[in-house]
Order: structure tokens, then C-alpha cells, then sequence
């Protein structure tokens, strides 16, 4: 597998994660205790009404083509190596598209497999991190209709977002590997005077 690749491959791995992830506060040692049976109960029933089942399902079907080919486009126009791997090889879009479909059939089989812990998870953590009242008022939002047609698009919303975001991203990254690169003489000092870790059982 060529590097092009692999990226596409490391990024098509991660791009369910972008439908599903939402920011919360962190959560203390404390709030790591087993949630309250009401509030968890709360939880899985906004989980089913914000059609998390669904959105995972649709992020690891067609949509994920979809949103591969927002990936390529931002990549190809921000990633000189992306640019130039493509421009020479002219089976590139081919081999990417061979990638992503073998990639979303097996994220596909993946998440069938995981989606009752998926769900569960969330569940929990929603139930640790927000009120009983929270929990109800979100799930009263996303009955309605305004809140039905947010949780159907939540996922348009990402496919129309990455390709814009690897834009963004892309030149970042590489700054960040060139300034992780520089530490390493830093990083090696600071171990210096520490012996060398143990090496792997064989």
C-alpha cells in the first residue's frame, strides 16, 4: 500500500468518530461511580431519539464513499505529496476507491458488531455527565421536528465539513510532525540520566 494510501485508509478509520464525538466536560474520578438508575434510563432513551444507531450505520454505507471522496479533494489540494502521488499515478482514484469500499464493508461489519456497546457507552457517559432535567429537555428537542431533521443531518453535515476541515488540517499536521521531530533531541536529554526501558518478552 502506497502512502496515499495508507492515509486514506488512517483517516477512513477515523471518520465515524467526527459524527459521533461531541464535546463534554471533563469527568472527575468521582463521576466514574455507576450513573443513577433514572438518569441512565434518561440516557438510552436519548440516545434512540437522537438516532445514533442510524447515524452510524449511514457514516459506514454509501455516505462514508461520500465522505472519502470530501477527504481526497482536501487532501489533493493541501498536501503537495498527496498532489503530487496522484498526479503521477493514474490509477490513484482507482486504488482509492478500491480502499474506501473494502474499508466501509469492514467498518460496516464492525459496528453491527459494536453497536449495542457503542450505544451503551454513551448512554453511560451521558447519564454521568448531565442532569436528569438535561437529559429529558435534549430528548424533548430531538422529538420534535426541528430535532428529528438535526439528527438526519447530522451527517450531511460532516460529509459537507471534512473536506473543508482536512484543508484546514492537513498543512497543520505536518508543521506539527516537523516540531515533534525537532524534540526529539530535548526528549532524549530528558531521559538521559534513566536506564534504558525493559525490552518485549519474546
Amino acid at each position: 500500500m502506497n502512502r496515499a494510501s495508507s492515509l486514506l485508509l488512517a483517516l477512513a478509520l477515523l471518520a465515524p468518530s467526527v459524527v459521533v464525538a461531541q464535546p463534554v466536560a471533563p469527568i472527575a474520578p468521582a463521576q466514574l461511580a455507576a450513573p443513577d438508575p433514572a438518569r441512565l434510563a434518561a440516557a438510552r432513551e436519548l440516545m434512540e431519539t437522537m438516532r445514533i444507531r442510524d447515524i452510524l450505520r449511514q457514516m459506514t454505507g454509501p455516505m462514508m464513499d461520500r465522505m472519502m471522496q470530501g477527504m481526497i479533494a482536501g487532501m489533493a489540494s493541501s498536501s503537495p505529496q498527496f498532489a503530487a502521488d496522484r498526479a503521477k499515478d493514474p490509477y490513484f482514484d482507482e486504488r482509492m476507491r478500491r480502499v474506501t469500499k473494502i474499508v466501509s464493508a469492514e467498518l460496516g461489519n464492525t459496528f453491527a458488531q459494536m453497536m449495542p456497546d457503542l450505544i451503551e457507552t454513551y448512554s453511560n457517559a451521558y447519564a454521568r455527565v448531565f442532569t436528569l432535567a438535561e437529559l429529558k429537555g435534549q430528548t424533548a428537542f430531538y422529538r420534535s421536528p426541528v430535532g428529528q431533521s438535526v439528527a438526519a443531518k447530522t451527517p450531511e453535515v460532516s460529509i459537507a465539513a471534512v473536506g473543508d476541515m482536512m484543508k484546514t488540517l492537513m498543512p497543520r499536521l505536518q508543521a506539527m510532525q516537523q516540531r515533534m521531530e525537532a524534540l526529539k533531541p530535548k526528549i532524549e536529554a530528558a531521559l538521559a540520566d534513566l536506564p534504558p526501558p525493559p525490552k518485549p518478552a519474546s
